[in-house]
This record gives C-alpha cells, structure tokens and sequence, in this order.
C-alpha cells in the first residue's frame, strides 16, 4: 500500500510572500515611470488614510511605526497599489479609460512582460508591499498632512 506523505513547503520567495510578489515588487520598482507610478498610489493611499483617520491621529506629523507594516494606512496604500495594476492591466489591454489614446510600444513591451513574468496577479499580496511604498514616501508624509488639515 502506497503511502501518502505530506510536506509543508513554504511559498516565500526572496522574502516576499511568494514569487509573484517578489516580481511584482520588482517590476514596480526597476523602472521610473512604474515606480513614480506606485510612489503616487502610495501617497495618494496615505492622503486617504490620513485624511479618513484625522490630523489628531498623527503625532509630529509621522505615522505610527506599527501602521507601517500591520495599519490602517497599510490597508489604503495595498488598495490603491492594487489599482494601479489595474490600471495597468487595462492599459496592456488596450481597455484603460484613463490612459489616453497614444500607444507607446517600449511601455506595451515592459508591461506584457512585468504581466507575464508576474503571473497570476491575484496572488499578489498587496499588504505586505504597501509598507516598502509608504517608506519611499515617508517623507512626503508632513506635506500631505499639512495640505489636508491646512484650514482646520
């Protein structure tokens, strides 16, 4: 009789959750336009969150360190991320409302690329990016802070 064993092999790649993760991540931040693409979600995450949270939340203008990695402002900034391939996605598609009309082929071919070298983009895991993002934008933070509750 044939024995069936089962192994718990962990998915962790390079230290990310998984391998789609991992090159996610890669993608976003190896060239300028993904990257200022994912800083803008990023802070504009951190804008909603702060500007949901309230001024009073935030002491000397920072977040709270644990919000980094387990928070309130970690689960905005992993959302708008996530739109951003979306948006991205879409534009691949040729289906994006937002991207205008001009077809850039160097960008298609970073795009079909990142997609297939990524996957299955479902099993991203957003939240553990959002705290890499916030931390490339820790220091628009006080900016955003002041721009939101300027008049209050």
């Amino acid at each position: 009789m044939g024995e069936c064993s089962m192994t718990t092999e962990t998915e962790t790649h390079q230290g990310w959750a998984n391998r789609e993760t991992w090159a996610m991540n890669l993608h976003l931040s190896n060239d300028k336009r993904f990257y200022d693409l994912a800083c803008e979600a990023a802070a504009f995450g951190v804008e909603k969150a702060i500007g949901h949270l309230g001024a009073e939340v935030f002491a000397e203008n920072a977040l709270p360190v644990d919000w980094l990695h387990n928070g309130p402002v970690t689960n905005f900034v992993a959302m708008e991320l996530e739109k951003i391939c979306g948006f991205l996605q879409e534009e691949l598609e040729g289906t994006c409302s937002l991207c205008g009309s001009e077809v850039n082929e160097q960008r298609t071919h970073l795009l079909r690329l990142m997609f297939t070298d990524v996957g299955s983009v479902w099993r991203v895991d957003w939240l553990q990016m959002a705290p890499h993002w916030i931390e490339s934008i820790e220091d628009r933070i006080p900016d955003i802070k002041e721009r939101l509750f300027a008049n209050g």
